[in-house]
């Protein structure tokens, strides 16, 4: 069982045991024929009731692993539902909805732990699934390394689980774990075995930042033991392995509620925006490409998404028909002379990448995410610059720090650097803040040159 089978079935479940919790408390209460007044009042409430208990069980640890390990899974059980019991009560309260009945509601409560728990207990002690670890590699051989060999030691490997140390000393083993390869060789180890975390105790500078960048893995943690001086002067978030603070470099955000947002903001805005603006600027536009120059009005071209698939983009035409035929592919220059008055005028204004809401509302692309590229200069850039390849774990974007920080023709290099910072601080309120500075370059006109 992995984590996020463990995460999404967890919720499924809790969410079907508290109900059923409530429904059985109804008909013990009214000896198998409930009120329609009183049953009803349960029924307005279900969702309500749903999403607090999952948000108190979230906040008592009770999807956390590590910490059900340490406590046991009853105890943050009995505390997600009492709270979220505490909850419900004072708004039934406040709303007056008192056609729920007090005796259904302690009788809801116990049975809530019960079947909560109670699934728990058949799948992990019944069933003999097995909880999801955290599979674990350090690199580095400081005297640090033991203490936290020792420490998962003491966890009897219940919920991590230490594949090996890297270290370039001529060691077979060390602090017992087994050595498994060279500093050189991580990238290759992480994703033969799976690594989950990466937890490196020697100064930074035995893993290069080539080789950070080059395992760009959705789910791979990577964390540092911090000196007095980074802990001084980081701003990145802190984790812990038992009590041995730790500072995490990746901070990607792969959450599925914030993915599932982000999606549903996609789709949204999509439609509204093709519906309000293809009258008023995307049609306009087509007119003023086609009485100005030959050629098609719209043209798709091959890009690269995400996990490296092939799409096709669709934008307005800004360059004359035929403008590569005799250079072939090549970057947007100043003052590029392919480039159409009318279509300067639409990529000053960012017009011309409208249509690509087609593409948002049909997945291929997010409002937000690094800009998608050609084929041609992906290969190009693979081999240029180290860990390039990173930017497709996520899905590419119509607009995002690049193009509201620079413009058309800023370096590859750092277009690059705004993407990574993307990749790993990214947030749906990051997501609104370069929508609204994205409506500002576009008002503004701003960051064409």
């Amino acid at each position: 069982m992995n984590k996020r089978f463990w995460a999404t079935t967890s919720f499924f479940y809790d969410a079907m045991a508290v109900n059923l919790a409530i429904i059985v408390a109804f008909y013990i209460r009214f000896a198998g024929k409930p009120p329609e007044f009183n049953f009803s009042a349960y029924t307005k409430l279900a969702v309500f009731i749903t999403l607090v208990y999952l948000v108190s069980a979230y906040l008592s640890s009770v999807y956390t692993v590590e910490d059900l390990l340490n406590t046991g899974y009853l105890e943050p059980v009995i505390k997600a539902v009492t709270i979220s019991w505490l909850i419900l009560g004072a708004f039934i309260w406040l709303f007056q909805f008192f056609e729920f009945p007090r005796l259904v509601f302690l009788i809801g409560w116990f049975f809530a732990v019960v079947f909560v728990y109670g699934w728990r207990y058949i799948s992990i002690g019944v069933l003999r699934n097995k909880w999801p670890k955290q599979k674990i590699l350090i690199v580095g051989t400081k005297p640090i390394a033991k203490q936290i060999i020792s420490k998962l030691r003491e966890e009897n490997n219940l919920s991590y689980k230490l594949v090996g140390v890297v270290s370039d000393a001529d060691n077979k083993k060390y602090g017992g774990a087994p050595v498994i390869g060279k500093t050189g060789d991580i990238p290759q180890l992480v994703k033969e075995h799976g690594i989950d975390r990466l937890i490196i105790t020697d100064p930074l500078r035995i893993v290069t930042i080539e080789q950070l960048a080059e395992m760009g893995l959705p789910n791979l943690r990577i964390e540092v033991v911090p000196n007095l001086y980074e802990i001084l002067v980081g701003r990145v978030d802190y984790n812990t392995l038992t009590d041995i603070p730790l500072l995490e470099l990746t901070q990607s955000n792969n959450k599925s509620t914030y993915k599932a947002l982000k999606r549903l903001t996609d789709i949204v805005l999509s439609v509204i925006g093709l519906l309000i603006l293809f009258p008023l600027v995307i049609l306009p536009s087509a007119i003023l490409i086609k009485l100005t120059s030959k050629g098609k009005i719209f043209y798709r071209q091959e890009r690269v998404g995400q996990k490296s698939k092939i799409f096709h983009i669709v934008k307005l035409r800004t360059m004359y028909s035929d403008a590569e035929k005799k250079s072939g592919p090549v970057l947007a220059e100043k003052k590029d002379k392919r480039v159409t008055p009318i279509g300067r005028l639409l990529r000053k204004y960012r017009l011309d990448e409208l249509p690509q809401l087609i593409n948002i509302l049909e997945g291929e692309m997010s409002f937000i995410g690094p800009r998608p590229e050609r084929p041609e200069f992906v290969e190009k850039y693979k081999k240029k610059i180290p860990g390039y390849a990173a930017r497709f774990r996520l899905k590419p974007g119509a607009s995002g720090l690049a193009q509201i920080s620079g413009s058309y023709t800023t370096d590859v290099q750092n277009k690059f650097r705004f993407d990574l910072f993307y990749l790993y601080h990214s947030s749906f309120w990051l997501d609104i803040k370069i929508i609204l500075k994205t409506i500002r370059v576009m008002i503004s006109g701003t960051g064409f040159h």
